[in-house]
């Protein structure tokens, strides 16, 4: 039979037979081929299943381990058993119209509070005094602010005039030419916070707290702590009212300002958040300012400094500092979980990541990944995000020994960011991917400037308790004493001890017969109690407690 291309009496094969594409679409879809297909697509799938069973099996497995290590160290690994339990409400300080008016989130807190005190400009350290140690609260500057708030109140303006535009400090001395005359006016423009103080003062006769916060365990970054600036504002106006109580020589006031300061301090206790740690911390040094003033002007009685030395002898902030790590651990975990189960995304973690070098991915990988991640790397991921935190950590507290060690926290932090910025592990990069420390890259490190807050409220509230017993000394024998073994134990029960040395605080007399009691501070260096450009500096100079000389 002759062939129908050479046969001139066979038709002629039209234009679409001879189609190069139709004859590569018959041969693929031709019983043959297609048979190859369905084999290579199904060896492909079993491989990709199969990876995906072997990655899984090696995050599950690589997670319990390390996890049994975490539960034998007795960690506490789920947020929901650190948060804080319920509070009857006759028993929780926290239970009050006005607090509760805090988590209104339609209501500003010039609206919550309703007082000067809220739109007065706060007064700004004098860059010309010295920048050495404690210094009083400058009650003019608040005078004449407070005075401002009021008048701008009454003609219903919304913010005052900004002191450095409308008035400089000459005419502010002038109108307030002593400290008891700025005092009584300071004491008159808080008169309208006082509801709301009082309100808190009898709220704080109740033995517990627990704010009213919802605990989202689906969004935990995402939880909202509105009491905490609510606290703060509050220990603010305390502090201010009690420093003008005791320049008008009103002790039993400023005493219970001060003890109410210290209740709100406490209020934040149960509370696992790093972020409630570090207002803590805060809202105790406002409260210790007019402790300072009440010793440097030698107006606590003996009965007044002994309620706060035995008040101030109780706290111990370092034990917050494992309780923040827990939470922060408890926190990231949760996270790795919501991811894996789809109820959290990536990018929520990703938008506040810290600077990094350009990356073409570093926006869009996250979620890419997240969407094709073996299960298993979310547990590697939590692996990763522990063992990176336990490295962070690892040398810097003794909590036996009751020590602090800047320099290995310092070294222990800079041995992780050579190690992100060698191995270009940030957030969304391809390498912080595979290596599964998406998590610990874009959570771990702003935890290395939590020891030195800590240590610095530590030893702020033990330099202020040895300085209540050195007054109770100096009532009682007329002078302080040579050395503070002397203190133990009529005064004392037993000296305190610095965090950065280990051994006792520094102390020696003045020839004016004052005193400088000292930490060596975070240098861990002696500079014979001269201290740096901030009471509790992080670089140089020691942190000192002592009073102006007389």
């Amino acid at each position: 039979m002759k062939h129908p291309t050479t046969d001139p009496s066979s038709p002629p094969s039209s234009l679409w037979e001879r189609s190069s594409l139709v004859r590569f679409f018959r041969w693929l879809f031709s019983g043959r081929v297609l048979r190859r297909i369905v084999l290579g697509v199904a060896w492909v799938a079993a491989l990709i299943a199969l990876a995906y069973g072997v990655e899984n099996w090696r995050g599950r497995r690589a997670w319990n381990q390390y996890r049994t290590q975490l539960e034998a160290r007795g960690v506490q690994l789920d947020l929901a058993a650190l948060i804080p339990a319920p509070v009857a409400d006759d028993r929780n300080m926290a239970d009050t119209p006005f607090i509760r008016s805090w988590f209104d989130r339609h209501t500003t807190w010039d609206k919550r509070w309703n007082d000067d005190f809220e739109i007065a400009e706060m007064p700004k350290r004098d860059p010309k005094a010295s920048p050495d140690g404690w210094q009083s609260v400058d009650l003019s500057q608040w005078a004449w602010s407070l005075q401002v708030a009021a008048n701008n109140r009454l003609e219903s303006q919304k913010y005052p005039v900004r002191k450095s535009r409308a008035v400089d400090d000459s005419i502010i001395d002038a109108a307030f030419p002593s400290r008891a005359l700025a005092a009584a006016a300071v004491l008159e423009g808080l008169k309208s916070s006082e509801a709301r103080l009082a309100e808190l003062r009898e709220a704080g006769r109740r033995p517990e707290a627990r704010y009213p916060v919802v605990y989202d365990l689906n969004n935990p970054w995402g939880i909202l702590l509105p009491h905490l600036g609510g606290v703060r504002r509050a220990c603010l106006r305390l502090q201010v009212r009690a420093c003008a109580r005791l320049a008008l020589n009103d002790s039993a006031g400023a005493l219970d300002d001060v003890l109410l300061s210290l209740t709100l301090v406490d209020s934040l206790k149960s509370e696992p958040f790093l972020i409630s740690s570090l207002v803590r911390i805060s809202c105790m040094q406002i409260a210790l300012q007019p402790v300072w003033e009440g010793l440097a002007d030698r107006q606590w009685s003996d009965v007044q400094l002994s309620t706060l030395q035995t008040r101030l002898s109780s706290y111990d902030f370092l034990g917050d500092w494992n309780r923040s790590l827990e939470a922060e651990r408890a926190a990231a975990l949760l996270t790795a979980d919501l991811i894996g189960r789809g109820t959290y995304r990536l990018s929520q973690l990703g938008h506040e990541a810290p600077s990094r070098p350009p990356d073409l991915w570093g926006e869009v990988f996250p979620d890419v990944a997240e969407r094709f991640a073996p299960r298993g790397w979310y547990q590697l991921e939590k692996v990763n995000y522990c063992r990176w935190l336990d490295r962070q950590t690892a040398g810097v507290l003794d909590e036996k020994a009751r020590r602090v060690s800047p320099v290995r926290i310092a070294a222990n932090t800079r041995e992780l960011e050579d190690e992100i910025a060698s191995g270009r592990l940030y957030f969304g990069s391809f390498p912080g991917v595979l290596r599964h420390v998406l998590l610990a890259t874009q959570l771990l490190p702003g935890l290395s400037g939590l020891p030195l807050k800590m240590s610095s409220a530590q030893t702020a509230v033990e330099e202020a308790a040895i300085a209540c017993a050195l007054e109770r000394y100096r009532l009682a024998e007329g002078s302080y004493p040579e050395a503070l073994t002397a203190l133990v134990p009529k005064f004392l029960a037993q000296l305190p001890t610095d965090l950065l040395t280990g051994k006792s605080y520094r102390y020696r007399r003045r020839d004016d017969g004052g005193f400088v009691l000292y930490s060596v501070g975070w240098n861990e260096k002696d500079d014979q109690g001269v201290p740096g450009k901030d009471p509790f500096d992080s670089v140089t100079g020691d942190w000192v407690w002592e009073y102006p000389k007389r």
